[in-house]
């Protein structure tokens, strides 16, 4: 199985999402997102995949009832801290976005705003995936 669901995720998204203000918005708009893990090895242009954030097709709504599913790739993060995986996965929270389209609200997946997004460089450095990087707690008020 390539694919499972994360209870494990869906915590630390939870308390990510309390702590980062830009983030509450999410939980406040009642979106619906399915945390899971992954232990295939992915890459893009020849670089890891850590994590992706996925809108859920109308087709699968029967199936998988959310809006949004994040994907952490298990093997691909095996050396990154548990502070790293909370960055990691607020980053992938910074994804998740609504636009309004003939007076209705879509969901749509934002792209990078640079390699990354500003918010995470600004606070944590362009290399803060890297293994080794000594980040703090964000859920803990830290960065």
């Amino acid at each position: 199985m390539d694919y499972e669901l994360s209870e494990k995720y869906k915590v630390i998204s939870e308390a990510v999402i309390d702590a980062v203000p830009e983030l509450r918005w999410i939980r406040d708009a009642g979106i619906c997102i399915n945390y899971e893990k992954s232990y295939a090895e992915k890459k893009h242009s020849g670089k890891r995949v850590l994590a992706e954030c996925r809108k859920v097709p109308e087709e699968w709504k029967l199936y998988c009832p959310c809006d949004f599913r994040i994907i952490v790739y298990e093997n691909n993060i095996i050396d990154l801290s548990e502070n790293q995986v909370k960055v990691l996965l607020w980053h992938e929270h910074l994804h998740i976005g609504m636009n309004e389209k003939n007076g209705e609200l879509t969901y749509i997946v934002i792209p990078h705003d640079i390699e990354d997004f500003h918010s995470i460089v600004d606070r944590f450095g362009a290399r803060w995936a890297d293994a080794g990087a000594d980040l703090p707690d964000i859920t803990k008020g830290g960065g």
